[in-house]
């Protein structure tokens, strides 16, 4: 018992280590605020996700290469397939965004608002710093610890952990009741699993990317601070199903949704387990 207890420790040791160079750096761009906001709100929205991003990284790297000796790649990057993996995030994330948002048309009142109030290079600019957002998310849930979780217990304790981490990093969705903490709960297994199917960090990343740009920025089913909306879509009705103010994330639909992809990708991790072994 005093073994497991130790090496608990150990992991939370080192994740707080690895946070603290996160912490560091959120701290030096709140510093930069004033020398930011003078650039406007792009660039400096740019620059608040881009500066912490660059110390998570930096975080990565000291720990694998100090503590970890590099023994796992932390990044899951799998460069033979890269632009696979890439493709397939793109595509996962907009299914998954997709059927949601029609069901939620269909079952609600939902109504297109067709007005591009952002320019190409404005869209092309905000999909960049949600990608950053992203990765962001992604390395400080799925990066190191996960995958120190993962060779030290099993692969489900590294997504149930995980997701339960991803969840405390939306403080918002547990402000907002039960069914957005799920929902929020859902899609960090449903990321996480993407990154155990693929053996890929940059599927997940850009699955998550494409949820949050497009809900968000294109259709405002998806309130994100300092991000603005194009608001294409409008839908009234049941909040329980579509969701209240705090966007669809709040509704059943987008539980109903996340419990479908969730089901699809452990069926497909355990049909992935099975070859490996086979193969071994």
């Amino acid at each position: 018992m005093k073994g497991k207890i130790k090496q608990i420790g150990i992991i939370i040791g080192k994740y707080l280590l690895l946070i603290t160079f996160w912490i560091l750096s959120i701290v030096l761009a709140d510093s930069l605020t004033p020398i930011l906001n003078e650039q406007g709100k792009p660039i400096s929205t740019f620059f608040f996700e881009f500066i912490p991003f660059l110390g998570l990284v930096i975080g990565h790297f000291v720990m694998t290469k100090v503590f970890e000796k590099s023994t796992f790649d932390f990044v899951r990057v799998n460069k033979d397939n890269l632009l696979k993996n890439i493709v397939y995030g793109i595509l996962f994330g907009l299914l998954w965004l997709t059927v949601s948002v029609i069901i939620i048309c269909l079952l609600g009142n939902g109504k297109l608002n067709i007005s591009f109030t952002l320019t190409a290079a404005q869209l092309l600019l905000f999909f960049f710093v949600l990608f950053i957002n992203a990765s962001m998310q992604e390395l400080l849930v799925h990066g190191y610890l996960f995958s120190l979780l993962e060779s030290k217990y099993s692969k489900l304790t590294a997504l149930i952990a995980t997701s339960f981490l991803f969840l405390l990093l939306h403080p918002g969705a547990i402000n907002s009741g039960l069914t957005a903490s799920i929902n929020v709960f859902g899609a960090g297994l449903i990321f996480g699993l993407i990154t155990i199917k693929f053996d890929s960090l940059i599927c997940a990343t850009f699955a998550h990317t494409v949820w949050n740009y497009f809900g968000a920025v294109w259709f405002g089913l998806i309130p994100l601070d300092n991000y603005p909306s194009m608001k294409l879509i409008s839908v009234t009705g049941n909040s329980l199903l579509i969701g209240d103010k705090n966007g669809m994330e709040t509704g059943f639909i987008v539980t109903v949704t996340m419990l479908t992809f969730v089901m699809y990708l452990w069926t497909r991790k355990q049909q992935v387990t099975r070859y490996w072994q086979k193969q071994g």
